[in-house]
């Protein structure tokens, strides 16, 4: 029997949040997110909510020159002279990604992801390589039906070109591969999912310990026998 569900626990709450942009220095507010509730995972590690989805709030956009970040960046001290450059790049990606984000947590977080990448390009934040790839999985993690393939190719590119940065960071270049396989497997990529699996299973000799051991296992499983769902959350070691 199922135990019942916590709806109370699993409610989102949220507080308003005011910003100031530090792009155009527009006042707006915005929500953050104080907690939220999941019990499950799927084998792509993205979480599975019971109530609301927190990542509607993960970033914060300015409704004036549509600067789009995590609440961390609304503290930068942005040059006169790399402004401009900001501003005609946030122009420039609202024109070519801004039409869907009213309407799609996936969307919004692509252009979260891309606004970061556009940040890290002109020297305003310096992300570590698996951060900034992180973002791009997130965008898919989170994707409508129609927007799955667009934005899991832009992940597998991310993915693949980190785990080419990647070979001096074992745990990070593991988990790489992992994901390179897992997201070409839910695409329908199915020689890429097995060549990246294969591959991640070829460096068990070599590679695993007690810490990445449940890495090796998931990639075996989703070879052999693939699911959806973690097998158990226990498995998960971002869940700590």
């Amino acid at each position: 029997m199922q135990p019942e569900r916590d709806v109370e626990r699993d409610r989102l709450k949220a507080d308003a949040l005011p910003l100031v942009c530090p792009v155009c220095n527009f006042f707006f507010i915005s929500w953050e997110f104080k907690s939220f509730g999941y019990e499950t995972r799927r084998t792509d590690f993205r979480p599975n909510y019971n109530g609301e989805n927190p990542m509607a709030l993960y970033y914060h956009m300015c409704g004036k020159c549509k600067f789009c970040a995590d609440q961390e960046y609304f503290g930068l001290d942005i040059h006169w002279e790399k402004r401009k450059a900001l501003e005609d790049g946030l122009a420039r990606l609202f024109r070519e990604h801004g039409e869907g984000i009213g309407r799609s947590i996936g969307a919004k977080l692509l252009f979260g992801a891309l606004v970061g990448d556009l940040l890290q390009s002109l020297g305003l934040i310096s992300e570590t390589v698996h951060d900034r790839t992180h973002s791009f999985v997130q965008a898919f993690w989170w994707s409508e039906p129609e927007e799955a393939s667009r934005n899991g190719e832009l992940a597998l590119n991310r993915l693949k070109e980190t785990a080419g940065l990647l070979q001096d960071d074992p745990e990070d270049y593991l988990y790489t591969l992992y994901m390179i396989g897992e997201i070409s497997r839910r695409l329908g990529k199915t020689s890429d999912s097995t060549l990246y699996f294969e591959k991640l299973e070829s460096l068990r000799p070599t590679h695993q310990n007690d810490s990445n051991r449940f890495l090796f296992e998931l990639a075996r499983q989703q070879l052999s026998d693939p699911r959806e769902l973690m097998p158990e959350e226990s498995l998960n070691p971002y869940n700590k």
